[in-house]
């Protein structure tokens, strides 16, 4: 898709979307991912790492992967 080339190519508005793409459907997984990656470089920080602390609270990101963030 137009969104996952634009993401690979570094596009943090593309990794955005993508994060909420995946969540509408499910993948809490993919998800995660594409929200840490955000986390990780700034981009809108808050929104991600809130993000990614309801994932943990949910238990579908473990304490390491959530602090390694």
């Amino acid at each position: 898709s137009y969104l996952q080339r634009a993401a690979d190519l570094g596009s943090m508005e593309a990794h955005r979307d993508l994060a909420e793409l995946a969540m509408k459907r499910g993948n809490f997984g993919l998800a995660i991912a594409h929200h840490k990656i955000l986390a990780s470089v700034g981009y809108d920080k808050k929104h991600s790492t809130d993000k990614l602390m309801d994932a943990y609270k949910n238990g579908r990101l473990t304490k390491d992967d959530f602090e390694e963030t």
